[in-house]
């Protein structure tokens, strides 16, 4: 992998991340209802994307699911 691309796959990462921690932070205010499950299982699942471009898998960037 060249140096370029290493760093479009961190700063990948870091922008799942940090829909991951956005995600749960609304799903811990929330938790107390129905949406904030739903939110903190969508969390994991960013979280988990986070993870696999870590390690190299292909992911989607994260604007490009949401919006």
């Amino acid at each position: 992998m060249t140096p370029q691309a290493h760093g479009q796959q961190e700063e990948l990462a870091q922008r799942w991340q940090d829909v991951a921690t956005a995600m749960w932070r609304r799903a811990v205010d929330q938790r107390r209802d129905n949406a904030g499950a739903r939110d903190a299982a969508l969390a994991q699942v960013a979280a988990q994307t986070a993870a696999n471009v870590l390690a190299g898998l292909h992911a989607p960037a994260p604007e490009d699911l949401i919006y």
